[in-house]
């Protein structure tokens, strides 16, 4: 999506709409000099060019984040709605009180093992990048193979299908006792 220009999105299972869209930007060196110090400071303007570089590193980490960041949510409203306990979060980090500590552990595993089960979100991010493309009107091109895009002269292969999920068996997380801090 980068070499052709367009912001990456996509919409976690938990429904949170996410675009990653880095700009490139101009750095502008400004020196001061204040009761006999020198300070250097950058002052950046943004420009409307996509940082092909940034968008391309930042994808799989953003993904994973917004994957961490639902499992978040979606543990969050199941313990509100159930009552269960009182919850604290930093970052992707759980806490409860002491007495409920083991529960917490078992409810973080079992949504953990709920979102990457019984959700099709490698399925539905591939079909968003195929509607995205589309939707930028680019010469988009499908036979028995292979999707292709047609940038610059050049066909770009955009693969039919996502890749095959591996035997990890999700269930065996439950015996991990290292899943959460």
């Amino acid at each position: 999506m980068a070499i052709l220009n367009i912001p990456m999105s996509w919409i976690t299972p938990a429904g949170l709409n996410i675009t990653q869209h880095y700009v490139r930007s101009i750095k502008n060196y400004v020196v001061l000099r204040f009761g006999g110090k020198v300070r250097k400071i950058i002052l950046r303007e943004w420009t409307n060019k996509m940082d092909k570089k940034k968008q391309s590193q930042a994808i799989i980490p953003n993904i994973i984040h917004s994957l961490d960041a639902t499992h978040l949510i979606i543990w969050i409203i199941y313990v509100d709605d159930k009552k269960f306990m009182p919850v604290v979060t930093v970052h992707d980090c759980f806490g409860t009180l002491p007495n409920k500590m083991v529960e917490l552990e078992y409810l973080v595993k079992k949504e953990f093992i709920l979102l990457y089960t019984q959700d099709q979100f490698l399925e539905r991010f591939h079909q968003r990048i195929i509607e995205t493309i589309k939707d930028n009107q680019y010469n988009f091109i499908e036979d028995d193979n292979n999707n292709y895009v047609i940038y610059h002269y050049k066909k770009l292969i955009i693969p039919k299908a996502t890749p095959k999920l591996g035997k990890l068996d999700l269930q065996k997380i439950t015996e991990s006792k290292h899943m959460i801090t």
